[in-house]
């Protein structure tokens, strides 16, 4: 049945339902992108500037006036003519490939410098009245990357005192075996690290036999006794043969996931030993000595 237009109404304009989903896609995902805490760049195909949302005016320091109906290569007075993302967008412009993960480090002179981790792809809209844009999402990892940069210094700082202390630092497993010998086990005992490393400490050969289970000890003390330092004393034989006296400090990390196992700092006191046996020695002759005249004195004398 054909509905009746009532008498005194204009006739409805014919709606164009493609016309209408598309309008109403588009504004949905301006919608969504105006509420992401990343920052977003809505663009034509030819890379004109549509809109961005809050987050990037907000990251890159930047205004609607100064942003909107530019070429993204003419915003900042083309600080964002970056080579690498106008390769990926190239791309997408001709063979619609998307992109995921570029990483871009630049200096930007509102907001510094920054380093960007960017995705892009090409929104089709179901009406072909409506152009494509290309979408462009930035996520602001600068301060993650300047954290891990200081980090990897702090590892390589550490890294270098290891390597060039004259104390052996060694890491043993919870069982007791090496997982790590640092490079001043060849001055102190002879041995190549790659020698000792996969060496446990119940099987240790190097360990004076009355001191092994001493050394043991020690390290079960660490481990049940994590974040303290527990301190020992023993002797390792030299690749030579002869035995070194070791003064050893053991912590547990066995908690610490980068380290997950007890750290020993060996020093080698040999010569302090030595020395300190020869002070005992003199102090025992002289007080001996010294003794003898005042003996023989009392003697003479009776």
């Amino acid at each position: 049945m054909t509905k009746k237009r009532l008498p005194g109404n204009p006739p409805l304009p014919p709606v164009n339902k493609g016309k209408e989903r598309g309008k109403g896609a588009v504004d949905y995902l301006k919608l969504i992108i105006e509420s992401l805490n990343d920052p977003v760049l809505m663009m034509t195909a030819d890379l004109k500037i549509k809109n961005a949302n809050k987050s990037f005016y907000q990251t890159f320091k930047l205004t609607r006036t100064a942003t909107e109906g530019l070429s993204l290569y003419e915003l900042s007075d083309g600080q964002w003519d970056i080579p690498e993302l106008y390769r990926k967008l190239k791309l997408l412009q001709t063979k619609n490939t998307r992109f995921n993960g570029l990483e871009i480090t630049r200096h930007f002179s509102a907001a510094g410098r920054k380093t960007l981790l960017m995705n892009g792809f090409k929104f089709i809209p179901e009406s072909r009245e409506k152009d494509p844009m290309i979408i462009l999402v930035i996520r602001d990892i600068t301060l993650r990357k300047e954290m891990e940069e200081k980090l990897m210094e702090n590892e390589e700082r550490f890294r270098l005192l290891v390597q060039n202390s004259s104390d052996i630092i060694t890491v043993f497993a919870e069982d007791g075996t090496v997982l790590y010998e640092s490079p001043a086990i060849e001055p102190v005992l002879g041995y190549k690290p790659d020698e000792r490393i996969g060496r446990n400490i119940k099987l240790d050969m190097i360990v004076h036999p009355d001191d092994r289970e001493h050394k043991l000890d020690l390290l079960q003390t660490a481990v049940a006794n994590p974040d303290e330092n527990v301190y020992g004393e023993f002797r390792l034989r030299h690749k030579n043969g002869k035995y070194r006296t070791i003064d050893a400090i053991f912590r547990s990390f066995l908690n610490n996931d980068k380290i997950n196992g007890i750290i020993a700092n060996y020093r080698d006191i040999t010569e302090r030993k030595i020395l300190e046996k020869q002070k005992d020695d003199f102090i025992g002759v002289a007080s001996h000595e010294l003794k003898t005249p005042v003996t023989s004195i009392k003697a003479y004398s009776q």
